[in-house]
């Protein structure tokens, strides 16, 4: 992404960046949501649902010349990155709908 939107970062500093913005929530939850290990193992499946949701949608292609420029993709690979997107996608909302449906404590 950094050569996409022309960020000019020192290494060290973009990894500090990006690092912090992933470990400093998980830090904060985590010191909040102390009360229990079994706790934390419960959210940390509910965040594993939620990313398994997430995810995926970064997979859906952006081909259009005006936003991607020289990254535009072309059309065979374009149909291969809908499809491979449309397949997961489909697979996430399955399982969720399975996992309502088993005795889980991701049931909602």
């Amino acid at each position: 992404m950094g050569g996409f939107l022309n960020l000019r970062l020192k290494k060290w500093l973009r990894a500090l960046i990006t690092r912090s913005c992933a470990i400093v929530p998980t830090m904060i939850v985590a010191l909040v949501f102390n009360k229990s290990e079994a706790s934390l193992d419960v959210l940390n499946e509910w965040l594993n649902v939620l990313q398994s949701i997430q995810i995926p949608f970064a997979l859906i292609p952006v081909s259009k010349e005006e936003i991607m420029g020289d990254f535009k993709i072309g059309p065979t690979l374009k149909k291969i990155a809908w499809s491979v997107a449309a397949l997961v996608i489909v697979i996430n909302g399955y399982l969720l709908l399975d996992g309502r449906s088993t005795d889980s404590c991701l049931a909602l």
